[in-house]
């Protein structure tokens, strides 16, 4: 449903016609250029977020584990909690947190600078500028799924 319509009668000047309206032809300037500091400290932002947040839930991930190996040995999330902490020990809720800290490190490292350089890379570089605005969901779509590949090289290589 998209073409190219003149806008004004003027040459040379066009817009992608949708089913919402035209569309520039150009995108906005709004985003500025990435430098190196920036994709690092969109690493870095990513690798302490990832890590911060699943390694909060390490222990209702191995109450979880324990009631899907072991059916109807725990009454509930809070019966297992308690269960394993009174016959192993509180540390036994923590069993897999160096794996869970260094897989969600790498993997916050890894996928967010990676979004962002493929999706800037997608639009700028491979396609039209009226394309990449036109289809900027697709855009976003791939460069995520580039980024989640880049970032599982690293979790499992």
């Amino acid at each position: 449903n998209l073409f190219e319509i003149g806008i004004n009668e003027e040459p040379g000047v066009t817009a992608i016609s949708t089913t919402f309206g035209p569309l520039s032809s150009k995108p906005l300037l709004r985003e500025r250029s990435l430098s190196l500091d920036i994709y690092a400290l969109l690493g870095i932002s990513g690798g302490l977020g990832c890590t911060l947040t699943h390694t909060l839930v390490i222990p209702l991930d191995v109450v979880k584990t324990r009631m899907q190996t072991n059916p109807g040995e725990y009454n509930g999330v809070f019966d297992g909690a308690a269960t394993i902490t009174r016959e192993e020990g509180i540390g036994a809720l923590l069993l897999g947190t160096q794996a869970t800290i260094v897989g969600y490190l790498w993997y916050g490292i890894s996928v967010y600078p990676s979004y962002a350089f493929f999706k800037r890379f997608i639009a700028s570089s491979l396609l039209s500028p009226a394309f990449a605005v036109a289809h900027a969901n697709d855009v976003a779509l791939v460069a995520g799924a580039l980024a989640s590949v880049i970032a599982s090289l690293g979790l499992t290589p």
